[in-house]
């Protein structure tokens, strides 16, 4: 299923619609090519056919993150999966060497992978060890190994060496984090109880709570929940306030009026809902919306008035000031009609 305006959307068939327009459709098709049929023509050398179906690495990790969540152990769960990371890395480092030797030829020097003629490397096992034991030591930066030969031989062990240093620092220092995370979380919500004990022990509180008769499931002091959650795995518990679900619904109407409806029913079923002063309350919601919408549309009025009232009195005062500029202009012009006349 999947979320939908908060909801919980089961419907197979909106799943199916839902599915096949998303950017994740192609690349399981993809992944899924019958790639295998090209053996026939190429024969069983080539692996490099079924390449498609590393497409569905990010379902391993979507796979991976949701297993995390449900685990009693998230912590050992990512140092396996960074150990994961690491033998994976060492094994297509090994195989890339071991291609290379075959590329440039089996026991053609010291530094590719010996030939099968020589004694103990006959079985491929034999094999895959001397070229894991190889990538093993370029990407842990031991050393150790024979000196390259050729260029193509400097550019492998140069890359190897590179990526031990960017790749290996990284999932290092993921280890690190993971231990330093799991200790500070360990002391935020397991701290030292023995500054507790010691106070206990100083104000002889330890007879009155052993005395103390345990509290009842839904009692004052007991379960006052309403339902009962079992956590498979790890979870991190928030509070939400009831101010910031009224907000949060606000945006939602449809899953509102279903948590109201869900609600009423079970405050019906408890008997706890008293039937008059609902219809009292849902009246005097009404009532107070009614007044809200008639002061809306009588403060919409007033403004709309407002705007005429300042607009008539624009215009007036860009009137009266024609009116005073015109007769402004006409006083000048019969002052200098006096000036210029006989003295």
């Amino acid at each position: 299923g999947f979320l939908e305006d908060g909801i919980l959307v089961r419907d197979r068939g909106r799943i199916r619609r839902r599915y096949l327009r998303s950017t994740s459709f192609p690349w399981d098709v993809a992944a899924v090519l019958p790639t295998d049929l090209l053996y026939l023509r190429l024969g069983p050398g080539v692996p490099a056919v079924r390449a498609n179906r590393c497409l569905r690495v990010p379902r391993l990790f979507e796979a991976f993150d949701r297993r995390e969540t449900r685990t009693a152990h998230p912590n050992a769960f990512r140092v396996a999966k960074l150990m994961l990371y690491v033998f994976v890395t060492i094994h297509w480092h090994g195989c890339l060497y071991f291609a290379l030797s075959s590329w440039l030829g089996l026991g053609a020097d010291a530094w590719v992978c010996p030939n099968a003629s020589r004694p103990g490397f006959a079985r491929p096992l034999r094999q895959y060890l001397h070229s894991f034991y190889f990538s093993t030591l370029i990407l842990a930066t031991v050393g150790d190994t024979p000196e390259p030969q050729r260029e193509e031989e400097f550019l492998f062990v140069t890359a190897g060496f590179l990526l031990a240093v960017l790749g290996f620092a990284t999932i290092t220092g993921s280890i690190s984090s993971v231990i330093s995370n799991r200790n500070a979380a360990d002391a935020a919500f397991y701290p030292d109880p023995e500054p507790v004990r010691r106070y206990l022990r100083a104000r002889g509180a330890g007879g009155w709570l052993a005395r103390r008769p345990p509290a009842s499931p839904g009692n004052t002091s007991g379960n006052r929940r309403t339902a009962n959650i079992m956590s498979i795995g790890y979870s991190d518990l928030f509070c939400l306030s009831k101010e910031d679900l009224a907000e949060v619904l606000a945006e939602f109407p449809s899953a509102r009026a279903m948590m109201e409806a869900k609600g009423r029913e079970l405050l019906l079923r408890m008997g706890k809902l008293d039937v008059h002063a609902e219809a009292a309350a849902a009246a005097a919601a009404e009532e107070a919306e009614c007044r809200t919408q008639a002061l809306e549309t009588a403060l919409e009025g007033l403004q709309t008035r407002a705007a005429r009232l300042l607009a008539q009195l624009e215009s007036s005062a860009f009137k009266l000031a024609l009116r005073v500029e015109r007769l402004e202009c006409r006083l000048r012009q019969r002052q200098s009609a006096g000036g210029s006349g006989p003295a």
